[in-house]
């Protein structure tokens, strides 16, 4: 332990003593530490009237340090400014690789919000509608890591739909949303559903797409394509759909 004690305009240094320890072996130890301590500024505070006596310069130093105040701040600013729209755009990129099921979710929510939809939860966590001047969706989310998806998500999704249509009136048009395989490069992926859910999709007139697809059509809508023909373009689909322009 050490103890730097400031005494008028000076200061006094205690230090501990190193029993057993020759002089000048102990001289080496303490030195570093000493030569530390005597560097730093002294806390006392100078008088108000110090104020009055500026030499030249000092003035010019302190609007340059205002100055950097500022652009401090407004770097600052920037910089938080940058990690948000890092941030949305790794929302975005949970479409290729989500860290869980919920980080899919939230990328699907966020890809179908860039296309101009209207987002709101749907009747089961991994659902929710996505609706626009083109048509209405109720889209569910499907995540199977090793195989293709099967048809256990589409049957869930037709359940809602009933639900929709019995309980509250309310027709939409049923979009299932496929990542199978999110380890491998998508362009390296297999199948990302089985055969019979592409044939029912079909068959109750639903839209199938892989979170791939999805991601280009956000990749071309930030591109700058109006999202306008994406969304026709969802709207007319039965059966898997895939961007085209």
């Amino acid at each position: 332990m050490a103890l730097d004690l400031p005494v008028g305009l000076g200061r006094i240094v205690f230090l501990p003593s190193f029993v057993g320890q020759e002089a000048k072996e102990a001289g080496e130890l303490l030195r570093v530490g000493l030569s530390a301590l005597l560097s730093q500024p002294l806390p006392a505070a100078a008088p108000e009237w110090l104020e009055k006596y500026r030499l030249p310069g000092e003035e010019e130093i302190r609007k340059a340090a205002e100055e950097l105040s500022r652009e401090k701040e407004r770097l600052n600013r920037k910089e938080q400014e940058l990690q948000e729209a890092q941030k949305d755009l790794d929302t975005l990129k949970a479409l290729l690789f989500p860290k869980s099921r919920m980080a899919f979710l939230h990328g699907a929510i966020a890809a179908f919000s860039r296309l101009g939809f209207s987002v709101k939860p749907g009747l089961q966590p991994m659902e929710f509608f996505a609706e626009s001047p083109e048509e209405n969706f109720y889209v569910r989310v499907s995540f199977s890591p090793f195989s293709p998806v099967g048809p256990e998500e589409h049957r869930a999704l037709l359940l809602s739909l009933d639900r929709l249509r019995n309980e509250e009136r309310k027709e939409v048009k049923g979009f299932l949303l496929c990542l199978s395989q999110p380890e491998l490069e998508p362009h390296r992926r297999g199948p990302q559903w089985q055969e019979a859910v592409e044939r029912a999709s079909f068959d109750h007139h639903l839209v199938l797409a892989s979170s791939f697809a999805l991601f280009q059509a956000v990749a071309q809508a930030l591109s700058g394509t109006d999202p306008r023909i994406l969304r026709k373009s969802l709207s007319q689909t039965e059966g898997p759909w895939s961007p085209r322009f």
